[in-house]
């Protein structure tokens, strides 16, 4: 291979990513400024087994390497049950007032001219005239408003986001619709923006319901869109640890050693719940089945998390589930063998 700064052989891949080569140390400082941005252990990758795009080891990963530290693309505030909070700084410790532009609170009057703000205010601001007495500016359209304003602040941003799974399909067919029907949808709609479809605005609302990260920051819950960390599938065991900063700075370490082109996936769900806890938890909010070792297991492997102990008591061994994915089959006593309905365990 040949080095990507002067063309000079031998030379060594880059120490970050492995995607280019260097003679030495001064060819790869003259080439920084350019590589530096593409500098990744991890790239995009498509396959069918993982069900689209995911995120793959781009070189071997090291156990307890840091694989990217990053803050959200896009942040604001639930769509259901919304913490009260400043939409300039996200603070929810502060006493608020109404923005004299659209109403929404913030905290000063410095916080309305905040970069955060004016993605909402300013689309409230143009078109708030057009609303009807029922529907009511309220922060659960906040961050639905935010998205459709990327696509004329950050318009490659927000083709990116609406080419993000939605399942709003899905979504629509719960009972809190009803909810982002009058919170969201409505006063939306009703500002009666060029090009702002109730299709579009369906989508962007499973895409937040989907795709966001929970972010505690100043007292206030708001939730948040990270492209790149949205790349990584879900496993009940994973291979790293996702860790979030009060500032909403999200880092993610390897748990364990990752092979290059490896699947870098972290766990959706809590690690401690039991197996049909997990599976209910992923088919309400991410609308998909688990088949990872770890669910295809009965004795999760070797946790026993799901585990109880045998009625009988003359009997100490551990009641599984005979199929884990099947949260109507029966249990079974692994040592006297008796069955266990499942009504009887849950």
């Amino acid at each position: 291979m040949t080095c990507i700064t002067c063309g000079n052989t031998p030379s060594t891949p880059c120490g970050g990513c492995g995607g280019v080569q260097y003679c030495g140390k001064e060819c790869q400082r003259k080439d920084w400024k350019q590589h530096k941005p593409k500098c990744k252990c991890y790239k995009a990758a498509e396959s069918s087994e993982e069900h689209g795009r995911h995120m793959i080891a781009s070189r071997d990963i090291r156990a307890g390497e840091k694989i990217l530290c990053t803050g959200p693309d896009i942040l604001g505030p639930r769509t259901f049950q919304p913490t009260p909070c400043c939409l300039g700084c996200h603070s929810g410790t502060k006493k608020l007032i109404a923005c004299d532009k659209c109403g929404l609170p913030v905290c000063s009057t410095k916080c309305t001219a905040s970069n955060f703000h004016q993605l909402e205010c300013a689309l409230i601001s143009k078109y708030g005239g057009n609303l009807s007495g029922d529907e009511k500016i309220n922060l659960s359209m906040v961050l639905p408003l935010r998205i459709v304003a990327l696509q004329f602040t950050k318009p490659e941003l927000y083709r990116q986001i609406l080419k993000m799974e939605s399942n709003h399909q899905e979504i629509k067919k719960g009972q809190k619709w009803s909810t982002y029907e009058k919170n969201v949808m409505g006063p939306i709609l009703g500002l009666k923006m060029p090009e702002v479809t109730r299709e579009l605005v369906e989508q962007v609302v499973g895409i937040i319901l989907t795709n966001t990260f929970e972010v505690v920051t100043q007292q206030a819950v708001l939730v948040g869109i990270f492209m790149d960390p949205s790349l990584m599938n879900h496993h009940c065991v994973g291979n790293v640890r996702v860790s979030m900063d009060g500032g909403g700075k999200m880092t993610v370490l390897a748990s364990v050693p990752i092979k290059k082109n490896a699947p870098i996936k972290f766990n959706y769900v809590k690690a401690l719940d039991t197996t049909s806890v997990r599976q209910v938890q992923l088919r309400e909010n991410k609308f998909f089945d688990c088949l990872c070792n770890r669910c295809t297991d009965p004795a999760e492997l070797g946790s026993y998390v799901s585990a109880h102990r045998c009625k009988n008591d003359s009997c100490s061994g551990d009641v599984l589930p005979v199929d884990p994915v099947n949260l109507k089959e029966e249990w079974e006593c692994r040592a006297c063998k008796e069955k266990t309905p499942v009504s009887q365990i849950r």
